[in-house]
């Protein structure tokens, strides 16, 4: 193991991450100047990313805003998180709000759409509140976006939305009248996740931190691991078209991912990238070609949420992470054999889970889950100035007081 786990009596001499020591029971410190904060911001409604350049750049990919109920469907979602008194973009606004640093309080730098599924920028109801423009509904992403102000938003299939098909559905079109009304409103530049790009998200307030954000994928195209250029091996639009609908990959195949690096820290960010049914198509395997130009991660966030198809022994393979942080809100996730994968990439792979379905316990087993250092919770990577360690804080999710769970590190970068 690279790591200590501190739980009661936490010793300043070992938190080297912070000048502030980070209690138990005690809101977690805020980011200071030439620390990397990513925090995984839990509303058991999907996945959220919050990210704190050492210069104070924010930068935030997706926006969990799934509005499936716990309960009443099949493959459950689980509770909200704190509750389902509050929606998932005000929980992901106030956590922004609380933790954004003064350089960039009340905006959000970069926004990333990884994708466009639901738990990822919000589903669309007609029962969700109107924005007095009268133009949207306030989804997760375009409600976030009316508190706090977004400097560029980057999707995948921008300013075209017809790849591999139309994308009208009344989701998209919401999203869509949102970006349009931010940009004239706000000013907010749109942009679309510019493959092979390592010039796209860079640091607005200190150009000489140290940061680089590579962008490896997006909208069925690949880096090649030469300069900022790009392929793909996906159908076109028409090609598409004149197909079976079973040719057509699944949203999650188009993902938008990356590699931040700072120092000799590494993390890897794939949005919900799988590899279903590339038994039958071979270009629906959306992993194995980024597999081919990464390299080994200190961090990663679970593709998919650790489900089936995802996670794949190639990407694995290059990625072995230290650190494997799942963002799951289903009762399906994370899946055993994604888990042993995970293992058998790097036996030593420490596994932070932001929920853990009571149904998935007996499954996973006492051996996997001994990797699990948290099952509940907002988890926070802080990497120290210079990126040469990190410590993991998990946050309590019950409330929005932004408490320690748990304290562990520091992990050591390779």
């Amino acid at each position: 193991m690279k790591h200590l786990l501190l739980t009661n009596i936490l010793l300043l001499s070992l938190i080297s991450c912070s000048s502030q020591q980070a209690a138990v029971d005690k809101p977690l410190p805020l980011w200071k100047n030439g620390e990397l904060d990513i925090h995984f911001i839990n509303t058991a409604r999907g996945e959220c990313t919050y990210q704190i350049l050492p210069d104070g750049t924010t930068f935030l990919v997706d926006a969990s805003g799934s509005l499936l109920k716990f309960g009443v469907q099949e493959s459950e979602p689980l509770p909200s998180k704190p509750s389902d008194d509050i929606s998932a973009g005000k929980v992901i606004a106030d956590y922004i709000n609380h933790f954004s640093p003064a350089a960039s309080a009340g905006r959000v730098d970069y926004m990333l759409v990884t994708h466009y599924d639901g738990d990822h920028i919000g589903a669309y109801s007609d029962e969700l509140p109107e924005h007095p423009s009268g133009r949207f509904r306030l989804s997760s992403l375009p409600e976030i976006g009316t508190e706090l102000v977004f400097g560029k938003i980057m999707d995948r299939d921008y300013p075209d939305y017809d790849y591999p098909r139309a994308l009208d559905d009344a989701k998209m079109m919401n999203y869509r009248a949102f970006l349009e009304w931010t940009a004239e409103e706000n000013g907010t530049e749109l942009d679309a996740w510019d493959v092979g790009s390592s010039s796209q998200v860079v640091p607005l307030h200190d150009a000489s931190c140290g940061v680089s954000v590579r962008n490896y994928s997006g909208n069925g195209s690949f880096w090649t691991g030469e300069g900022e250029e790009s392929f793909t091996v996906m159908p076109s639009a028409e090609e598409f078209a004149a197909g079976p609908s079973s040719a057509v990959p699944a949203e999650n195949a188009f993902s938008c991912s990356y590699i931040l690096t700072y120092g000799d820290f590494d993390f890897f960010l794939g949005g919900d990238l799988q590899y279903n049914d590339r038994e039958n198509y071979p270009y629906k395997d959306a992993e194995s070609p980024v597999a081919k130009v990464a390299h080994k991660v200190e961090v990663m966030k679970a593709n998919h949420h650790g489900t089936n198809n995802t996670n794949g022994p190639e990407l694995l393979g290059v990625l072995q992470p230290d650190v494997w942080v799942v963002c799951n809100w289903r009762d399906v996730q994370p899946r055993p054999a994604t888990v042993d994968r995970v293992l058998a990439a790097n036996p030593d792979c420490d596994i932070y889970s932001t929920n853990m379905p009571e149904i998935n316990i007996p499954k996973l087993g006492e051996e996997r889950l001994g990797h699990f250092v948290s099952t509940s919770g907002h988890v926070v990577v802080r990497v120290a100035e210079g990126g040469q360690s990190y410590m993991v804080y998990v946050l309590d999710d019950t409330d929005q007081e932004y408490r320690v769970k748990s304290v562990t590190g520091p992990y050591r970068c390779n």
